[in-house]
């Protein structure tokens, strides 16, 4: 469901925020000058010199010149607008950035009648499915506790075929919006059976589910629901936490706060790292990111651990990856009764730049390295230079 806010909202955060405080705040260079009218600033897109962009004081208003005349590419407009253009945001997530800036809450939008229905929908499969989780002693087997799955509203899809559809339909909704909403086959069979069941929220709302077979081995083991990632956690995550740590899997998620680490967010897979979920990141600030991926056999979560770190560091936020032991995953570590094992490996994350160096030495030969060796040793020009800066330096495989 789209988010939209009023034009007279709108301007009233542009009419509340300076522009030059704001952008002095977001990281640009601005030369402040007592009573002055116009303002000059580094501009960070372009990395041009103060007489090419301006902020015009009183219009409440800046301009990157450079940026246009040089790049092609306008970078100007009101608070709202900078907001935007720097991290890429759409108008509405521009909205709930400054809202955030200011620490107010965004008006909250009054939904049409078909988007309530679907709000309903949603909320009810939601309370059918975590009254089934008796049923499953899934979680517990993975290392997660009933208070955590209960805290995600987790629940159970029954592996009758037409249980949801049934509850459903007695409380009143039509099989069309059952289709409509991903829960119901053409069939008639419920989308989701004999499955674990996550909630994605987006504020109160269930907007989509994240769900797992139980049975190993099954065909389409992970799916989601309702169009959405499934990223889970974001609600509970403060801004400026000290540090946020990233998992694969909403069990790993769960696994790792029933050890004792609630500041974490599942991705929904180590390939699904989203545009939103790195502009969150950005809003969070938090002081260090943590990647907790999968030690996977055939390499997958390792190398996923690199573009992702890569991506977050370009934040200016410090990234520190936890090295599992091969084949492991949170979820199986505290699972097989290795808690401790696991925390002592999240104390002991490794600065990205040195895990990009290990794992970039790991692709290369012993002979390789031993002529790159040699050839560091023989030149006088390389003496200062570290082997790690030196293969931090190489390109990511």
């Amino acid at each position: 469901m789209g988010v939209f806010y009023e034009r007279s909202f709108i301007e009233k955060l542009n009419q509340m925020t300076p522009i030059a405080e704001l952008m002095s705040r977001e990281g640009e260079q601005v030369l402040f000058r007592p009573n002055a009218s116009t303002l000059p600033f580094l501009c960070s897109r372009c990395n041009g010199d103060m007489d090419n962009s301006k902020i015009n004081v009183e219009k409440n208003f800046f301009k990157c010149f450079r940026c246009e005349g040089v790049l092609g590419v306008p970078f100007q407009g009101k608070p709202i607008n900078y907001v935007q253009l720097k991290y890429g945001y759409s108008l509405a997530e521009a909205v709930e950035h400054l809202c955030h800036y200011h620490r107010i809450e965004p008006p909250k939008r009054s939904l049409d009648a078909k988007e309530k229905a679907k709000a309903s929908l949603f909320a009810e499969a939601a309370r059918f499915y975590e009254r089934q989780l008796e049923q499953t002693d899934y979680f517990e087997r993975r290392g997660v506790s009933t208070d955590v799955a209960k805290k995600y509203l987790a629940g159970f899809a029954p592996a009758e075929g037409d249980a949801l559809f049934r509850h459903l339909v007695g409380k009143g909704f039509k099989r069309e919006q059952l289709v409509e909403a991903d829960l119901l086959k053409e069939s008639g069979k419920d989308k989701l059976q004999n499955r674990i069941v996550v909630p994605l929220m987006k504020g109160n709302m269930p907007i989509g589910f994240y769900s797992r077979r139980v049975d190993e081995g099954a065909v389409l083991k992970h799916w989601v629901v309702g169009g959405q990632s499934a990223v889970i956690g974001t609600e509970y995550i403060r801004e400026g936490v000290e540090t946020l740590d990233l998992y694969e899997s909403a069990l790993n998620k769960l696994a790792a706060e029933t050890a004792g680490l609630p500041a974490g967010v599942s991705i929904g897979g180590c390939t699904n790292f989203s545009v939103a979920l790195l502009r969150l990141i950005g809003r969070l600030k938090p002081g260090r990111v943590r990647i907790v991926f999968d030690a996977d056999r055939r390499g997958q979560g390792q190398r996923m651990a690199l573009q992702v770190g890569e991506k977050i560091r370009a934040l200016g936020i410090d990234v520190y990856v936890v090295l599992l032991p091969l084949g492991e995953d949170v979820s199986s570590l505290i699972a097989s009764g290795q808690t401790t094992l696991f925390l002592d490996r999240m104390n002991e994350a490794m600065p990205y730049l040195q895990y990009r160096a290990h794992y970039l030495m790991s692709l290369m030969s012993m002979e390789d390295i031993k002529d790159h060796m040699e050839w560091r040793d023989s030149s006088c020009s390389c003496q200062a230079i570290s082997p790690l800066s030196m293969l931090s330096s190489l390109s990511l495989p």
